[in-house]
């Protein structure tokens, strides 16, 4: 990153300043910007020098000018006269066609620091709208920000072009981009830039404006960096160009303008058939053309059905169902979200609210690891095979390595593929490797008691990497249970306390669901432990929990709680003092609105909570802001058969999605194979 010291842009957003703040470095950058920026990296942007949040103080002299600066523009209407206010620097235009071009200008204000700008000319075409509603329409931050309408001084508007004073992108194009380089950036790049241009077209379908000609030629890059997706800032521009545009209309008096061309080979089919209208130009019709564009980016902005010359052959194609082929380096799951775009009928494509979130699941899924798990790619529209496959446990219980009696919580780990089971009634700790036969007893197993050895009923069980042990939930303690040989092998970590499930942040926390009505959280090695859910007596309020049963924690220290008496499910953000609802809390039923009893429970990276309904014998997975679940496996009434169970308790995960529960009173560890 680079800046000017002057400059009124921050270099992290590269958007004016709001919230100004000088920071140990010497350098001022956005408010909200800069603190992210220390809480991921801990270090400048700009001189990796380290920063703290304790050293950022307001710049008022920055703060000064962007005043100055918005002031001035208010006060002028947004509207500016040619040669007094701003010029056209001397040379070339940086793109020009016989309807549009671009030209580099600037301020004529002296010993006043203003953003760089281009003049932005439209032949033939007039504005509809208010200079304000332009400049309201670009404040958003992957939209090309407008200031206002430029005019010529002493000429009658009506017999030219209209003109419009823009930020200036220095990079061009992200066609310029893509098509200079050698080979097309990561896919992790692309979808970056992807998700940004999905923003700023949420904004604008949000205000009733339809782009018409969304292609990478329309989006400008203000910085690309190949090696880290976050540096990459795209801004959308030259949105609302057609025929049927409500911001522009066409002056009588033109003969060609850019708002009578169809780039038919962007658009959709609707747009291509001879009696189209105002109402085929859509959210939809964009949604498409948005599709196209991945496909550009993916294609280093090679031409749409470049081999065929005549574009009434390409529009009799593109009505008649023929798509483009997919680009080599696309994968699979981002090209069955490019053919949803594609959709003929425009009611099957997605909004584009929907295709961030089709975007943003993938990409988080790529980026960032669960807590508790490392799961890979699991759809929102993910099914699972209905019947199950035993891989722990028999249906008659026993004491024997390769079957279990009342198994409680399971912890998967990824690293080597083994399943750690809470073995309650067998008093022990069994490890299965996942398509073993049998398994081994790595904990307990000495019959019932807290002598050195044993271990007397224990309900959950996780994995301390750090240290290579076991952290096991047992009656009215916590141990750690080390896994490798040694003269020591367990120590008690909590005594004296109703332990019900464990959950695990980074290496420093343990969370422990006890005492009927609180969770806790704990510094490993100590006994001291700070209330993080409940803790305000049993009830239903969301200050207060029924016998909490399991948890789970996310990357942000969030913390998930079965309110096993209330069922619900509550979410508990960090230093909460109440709990929000995201799950049941409907009173006991069956509907999809409600719970009975729910025990296990796992929250991807995406928010969707996945939680074992024990007292309906069933799976519900439930989207973030969901108001109701859907049943994923299970829901056939109690049973031993392989769609049923007999009271779920753990659920969790393995790397490929695969799903697995412990079915505690059929005496078996259950996987439901993901089929796509």
């Amino acid at each position: 990153m680079s800046v000017k010291d002057d400059s009124l842009l921050c270099p992290i957003t590269l958007e004016l300043f709001k919230d100004p703040v000088l920071a140990q470095d010497g350098h001022t950058y956005e408010r909200k910007a800069i603190v992210e920026w220390i809480e991921r990296n801990g270090r400048s942007p700009l001189t990796n020098q380290l920063l703290s949040l304790e050293h950022l103080y307001p710049n008022y002299a920055i703060k000064k000018a962007i005043d100055n600066f918005e002031n001035s523009m208010k006060n002028k209407k947004y509207q500016y006269i040619l040669n007094v206010d701003v010029k056209r620097k001397p040379g070339r235009p940086l793109f020009q066609t016989s309807e549009k071009s671009i030209y580099i200008a600037e301020w004529l204000l002296i010993n006043e620091n203003r953003p760089e700008i281009v003049l932005l000319k439209i032949d033939g075409a007039r504005s509809q709208k208010e200079a304000s509603f332009y400049v309201d329409l670009s404040r958003h931050p992957h939209i090309v920000r407008t200031y206002g309408i430029v005019h010529e001084e002493n000429v009658n508007d009506d017999n030219n072009a209209i003109m419009l004073l823009q930020e200036y992108a220095l990079m061009g194009s992200l066609f310029d981009i893509l098509e200079e380089r050698k080979k097309p950036p990561d896919e992790k790049i692309l979808i970056e830039i992807f998700l940004q241009i999905t923003d700023a077209m949420i904004f604008l379908a949000f205000n009733n404006v339809v782009h018409a000609d969304l292609a990478c030629r329309n989006v400008l890059v203000f910085r690309f960096d190949e090696n880290d997706p976050k540096s990459v800032i795209v801004k959308v521009t030259d949105f609302g160009l057609s025929r049927y545009s409500k911001l522009y209309s066409i002056r009588p008096s033109a003969k060609q303008t850019v708002l009578n061309i169809v780039p038919i080979r962007y658009v959709a089919p609707e747009i291509l058939k001879r009696n189209t209208t105002s109402d085929d130009y859509t959210e939809k019709s964009d949604v498409y053309s948005m599709g196209v564009l991945m496909w550009e980016a993916y294609s280093r902005c090679a031409i749409p059905w470049a081999k065929i010359p005549d574009d009434n052959e390409v529009a009799r194609l593109v009505i008649n169902g023929e798509r483009l082929t997919r680009p080599a380096n696309c994968s699979e799951y981002y090209w069955s979200i490019i053919r949803k775009t594609w959709s003929n009928s425009p009611e099957e494509r997605p909004t584009f609210g929907e295709l961030k979130c089709l975007l943003t699941e993938q990409y988080i899924r790529k980026t960032l690891k669960p807590t508790n798990i490392s799961i890979s790619d699991i759809p929102l529209d993910a099914i699972w095979a209905q019947n199950a496959v035993t891989v722990g446990g028999l249906v008659v219980s026993d004491s024997t390595d390769n079957q279990l009696c009342e198994p409680h919580g399971l912890f998967i780990d990824a690293d080597d593929e083994t399943i750690l089971i809470a073995d309650y009634k067998n008093h022990r700790i069994i490890q299965w490797k996942i398509g073993d036969e049998n398994g081994q007893v790595v904990a307990g197993g000495n019959g019932k008691g807290h002598a050195y050895g044993q271990l007397c009923c224990p309900s959950d069980v996780l994995i301390d990497k750090e240290t290579d042990s076991l952290i096991i939930c047992d009656l009215g303690r916590v141990v750690r249970w080390t896994r490798h040989n040694s003269f020591k092998r367990e120590e008690i970590l909590i005594n004296g306390i109703s332990c019900c499930q464990l959950a695990k942040h980074d290496q420093k926390y343990i969370y422990v669901s006890c005492q009927q009505e609180e969770v806790r959280r704990y510094e490993i090695g100590t006994k001291n432990f700070t209330v993080v859910a409940g803790g305000n007596g049993r009830g239903d309020n969301l200050n207060q929990l029924d016998w909490p049963a399991y948890i789970f924690v996310d990357q942000q220290q969030a913390l998930y709680v079965s309110d096993y008496y209330n069922h619900r499910v509550v979410k508990w953000n960090k230093d909460a003092r109440e709990g929000i609802l995201i799950a049941g809390g409907q009173g006991e039923g069956g509907a999809l609105t409600q719970l009975s009893h729910p025990n296990g429970l796992f929250v991807d990276a995406l928010g969707t909570l996945y939680v074992a309904d024990a007292g309906n014998s069933r799976v519900m997975r439930w989207p973030k802001g969901a108001k109701q679940g859907i049943v994923i496996v299970g829901g056939s009434g109690k049973g031993s058969a392989a769609n049923q169970f007999r009271f779920l308790r753990g659920l969790s995960f393995d790397r490929h999605g695969n799903l697995y529960v412990a079915d505690q009173f059929n005496y078996r560890i259950q996987r439901f194979s993901i089929l796509g």
